[in-house]
C-alpha cells in the first residue's frame, strides 16, 4: 500500500506543476525563506489504517507507533529542519518512544492447602509490558527548483536504542502445601512459572544517501516523498528470563539466559528511510 500512496503523490506532483503562482492570496511566499523552521512526520500509519478501513480488510487496528528504526512502523518520528538558505536545508528527527500495557486472565483461587474451594473463588494474573524506542538522526539536503515543486538530495545519518520486558504476577502463592498452585500461564516443565522476561537491549544504526520531491500545496505547507539507498545494520544482546518454582524445601528462582541475540546488515535500496512527508513551515 505504501507503494501505491508513493506513485499517488508522484502523480500529483506531475500535475500540479503548472500552479506556479507563488505567493497566497493573502500575499504569503508559498516557498519556505532563510531563517525558517519546519516541523514534520510521515501520515503512512494514517493512510494505511484508513485504506484498510475501505478494503475489507482484517487489519483494521488503529495506526501503529511501535517498533525500532529497522521496523515497519520504525519510520514514526517527527522530522525538523532549519532553512540555512534557498537551496540548503538542514534536516533532524527524533523519536522518544516510552510505553506500558497491563492485562489479567482469570484464574481460580487455591486454598492455602491447593484444595479447591467449596465456592469457587477467582483472582487474576497480571502481565505487564513496558518498553522503549528512542531515534535520532540528522543530515543536510540540498534543493533545486523555483516553483511549487522541489526537487533535493542529501545524506542523513540515524541511530536508534529500544528494550522491553514483560513481568508477571499471580494470584496464587508458591507455598509447600501448594508447590504448583493454579496460573493462567502453562508452567514450564511442570514445574517453574516465568516471572519476568527481558529483551536484550536493541541498538541501530543507518546511513543513507537520498532524492526526493516536495509540493507545496499551500504556503508554508507541503507533502513530498523520498527514496534513498544506505547501510542499516541492527543488533540486539542476550536476555533474561526469571522464573520461579519449588525445589522441595522452598520456593526457588532461577536466572537464565534468553531470548538469544540477534543481529542484521544490509546495503540496499532505503535500509533505513524512504517515506512520504508532511511538513509545515514557520
Amino acid at each position: 500500500m505504501k507503494k501505491s500512496i508513493l506513485s499517488f503523490v508522484i502523480a500529483v506532483f506531475a500535475t500540479a506543476s503548472f500552479a506556479q503562482d507563488m505567493t497566497s492570496k493573502k500575499g504569503v511566499p508559498i516557498l519556505p525563506v532563510e531563517g525558517e523552521w519546519a516541523l514534520g512526520v510521515d501520515p503512512y500509519p494514517f493512510f494505511r489504517y484508513l485504506g484498510n478501513t475501505m478494503n475489507n480488510s482484517q487489519d483494521i487496528s488503529g495506526p501503529g507507533f511501535d517498533g525500532s528504526m529497522s521496523s515497519p512502523d520504525g519510520h514514526v518520528v517527527i522530522w525538523g529542519k532549519k532553512v540555512k538558505d534557498a537551496t540548503t536545508h538542514y534536516r533532524a528527527m527524533v523519536r522518544l518512544g516510552f510505553g506500558s500495557s497491563t492485562g489479567n486472565l482469570i484464574v481460580q483461587k487455591d486454598s492455602t492447602d491447593g484444595s479447591a474451594f467449596s465456592t469457587p473463588q477467582y483472582g487474576s494474573d497480571e502481565v505487564k509490558t513496558s518498553g522503549n524506542n528512542i531515534t535520532l538522526g540528522a543530515g543536510i539536503e540540498k534543493r533545486r527548483g523555483t516553483g511549487r515543486v522541489q526537487g533535493y538530495y542529501g545524506a542523513e545519518a540515524m541511530i536508534g536504542f529500544g528494550g522491553s520486558k514483560t513481568t508477571h504476577t499471580f494470584a496464587n502463592a508458591i507455598t509447600a502445601d501448594n508447590p504448583t498452585p493454579s496460573t493462567a500461564y502453562p508452567l514450564q516443565g511442570g514445574l517453574y512459572r516465568i516471572k519476568e522476561v527481558k529483551n536484550g537491549s536493541t541498538f541501530d544504526l543507518g546511513i543513507r544517501g537520498f532524492v526526493g520531491v516536495e509540493f507545496f500545496y499551500m504556503a508554508k505547507a507541503s507533502i513530498g516523498g523520498e527514496i534513498g539507498w544506505g547501510i542499516g545494520m541492527s543488533s540486539t544482546g542476550e536476555g533474561e528470563t526469571t522464573s520461579e518454582g519449588w525445589n522441595g524445601t522452598a520456593v526457588q528462582t532461577t536466572k537464565m539466559p534468553g531470548p538469544g541475540k540477534s543481529s542484521s546488515f544490509g546495503i540496499d535500496t532505503d535500509m533505513v528511510g524512504g517515506s512520504i512527508r508532511a511538513l509545515f513551515y514557520f
